[in-house]
């Protein structure tokens, strides 16, 4: 499964890398890691408030994610129908930390989550790790791929 994601994500980077142009090139990887921040943070606060008309914005329409309960894969789809009605009012997703490397017209997120509440019927209280991979189309940031682990509970 590892391996199927790091073939995709290359040949996302190969495809992307290919049709730079001049103009894209010129913004500065510090101002394309800030917004790209700004855009992590939308993507989490549409998760906690149920918001699918900014997730659909946000995630490019072949999106795919590899959950961190390791059950499997979803799309733009599943992840949209997935978030309505399922978070309780004290429900907390937070970053504990988010790195953000831009190589042109891609930018790859690293970072820690605190996931705290209800998700769907089911009692959440966990550490998390994912990386995301934010693809620009048509001039807009779109989040293409996501993978998450759980970090096992210390004892």
């Amino acid at each position: 499964m590892t391996r199927c994601l790091h073939i995709i994500s290359i040949l996302v980077l190969l495809i992307v890398f290919g049709c730079q142009t001049k103009h894209e090139s010129q913004e500065s990887p510090s101002g394309v890691a800030a917004h790209i921040k700004k855009l992590e943070q939308e993507c989490l606060d549409a998760y906690i408030h149920g918001d699918t008309a900014t997730l659909n914005r946000l995630l490019a329409d072949d999106y795919t994610i590899g959950f961190a309960s390791g059950t499997g894969f979803g799309t733009k789809a599943t992840e949209i129908g997935g978030i309505q009605g399922a978070v309780d009012s004290n429900y907390i997703l937070r970053h504990d930390t988010l790195v953000v490397r831009v190589y042109r017209n891609v930018a790859v997120v690293t970072k820690a989550l605190t996931e705290k509440g209800s998700y769907a019927g089911s009692r959440i209280d966990a550490q998390l790790l994912y990386t995301n991979i934010w693809v620009k189309i048509n001039g807009e940031w779109r989040l293409a791929a996501s993978h998450g682990t759980q970090i096992p509970p210390t004892r």
